[in-house]
């Protein structure tokens, strides 16, 4: 394998970065103006000169092994700083042709120049473009990891108003339920009503299910057990608004309400906690 070319590009890409990055940048944004004009042209600039520094230092030192680690650290890095700018994925991908165009365009005017072996331009490839490639993917995957965080964050608030204990009085608070209780949130409200129920140091809970219409054995369950764990940590639970559809679907499911507290209505749930409504 050739030593030269590599380390003639690579010596090439050493000297002049900073005019290739500023090059890739000007051709990229004359066609792609508006692609990204809420990120600096001294902040792609500088990017992309650290990128090419790492390609630079490869080629000249011949390493191959584990070389995607460098340019895959670019590449994530580059994706937060797009993110941050408000640029996204699609417009971000855009620029990947014009880096590889300008890079490829230098290539081929050293190889040119002194006179390489065509053999040497084909090893010259090999060697280039998986590293582009690899940028690329670690440039995606720091998209992903910021659309899956702010999903995950949406699902949190979302889970937190979904699980509202009200407080009433000083030892009272109200966990009103609406909508379909799945396994994952009923699951929630376990958790979040020990944790609350205790941090407020309450003596009752009235869980409101008015708003629920449809429940299965595996919430039902988890009820029951959030009723049994806040009779350990001694708060008792009183269950109202349980309508007639849902009451033949538990006791369908072979559900007894015999060890628990079970008002009809609101009103009556929070007589039997000793709230006054006037």
């Amino acid at each position: 394998m050739s030593v030269t070319l590599l380390q003639d590009v690579g010596n090439g890409f050493k000297e002049k970065k900073h005019d290739i990055s500023r090059e890739i940048v000007q051709v990229f944004s004359g066609e792609h103006e508006r692609s990204f004009n809420r990120l600096a042209e001294e902040t792609l600039t500088g990017e992309f000169e650290k990128l090419i520094g790492i390609i630079s230092e490869r080629m000249m030192t011949q390493d191959t092994s584990d070389f995607g680690d460098d340019v895959f650290r670019w590449g994530k890095s580059f994706g937060r700083v797009v993110i941050r700018s408000g640029v996204n994925v699609e417009e971000g991908l855009l620029i990947v042709p014009f880096f590889r165009k300008v890079l490829i365009r230098h290539i081929r005017t050293i190889f040119l120049e002194n006179d390489h072996a065509m053999e040497d331009y084909f090893i010259m490839a090999d060697f280039l473009h998986p590293m582009i490639d690899q940028t690329v993917y670690a440039f995606t995957e720091a998209y992903v990891e910021h659309h899956n965080a702010s999903f995950q964050h949406a699902k949190d608030e979302l889970m937190e108003l979904s699980v509202p204990l009200v407080p009433l009085t000083e030892d009272v608070a109200i966990l009103p339920i609406i909508g379909t209780i799945d396994t994952h949130r009923s699951q929630e409200l376990l958790i979040k009503a020990l944790n609350k129920g205790r941090e407020m140091e309450l003596s009752f809970i009235i869980i409101d299910l008015s708003g629920v219409h449809m429940i299965d054995t595996a919430v039902a369950h988890n009820l029951f057990q959030l009723h049994d764990a806040l009779k350990v940590i001694g708060i008792t639970a009183v269950f109202s608004g349980v309508r007639p559809e849902l009451a033949q679907t538990m006791v369908s499911l072979g559900i007894s309400f015999d060890q628990m507290k079970v008002c009809g209505t609101l009103p009556r749930a929070l007589r039997l906690t000793g709230v006054s409504l006037t």
